[in-house]
């Protein structure tokens, strides 16, 4: 699904895969626009 990668400074720490447990179901178009000023505001 996901790699997380860990950094220092430029240096490549480690690099593990991610997955997530359950599904998760696509937000719509009004969960996508409340997320996107959520993410504005901060």
């Amino acid at each position: 699904m996901a790699t997380l990668k860990v950094k220092q400074g430029e240096q490549p720490l480690a690099e593990v895969p991610l997955m997530a447990l359950e599904p998760v179901e696509e937000a719509g178009f009004l969960g996508r626009a409340w997320d996107a000023m959520r993410l504005w505001i901060k």
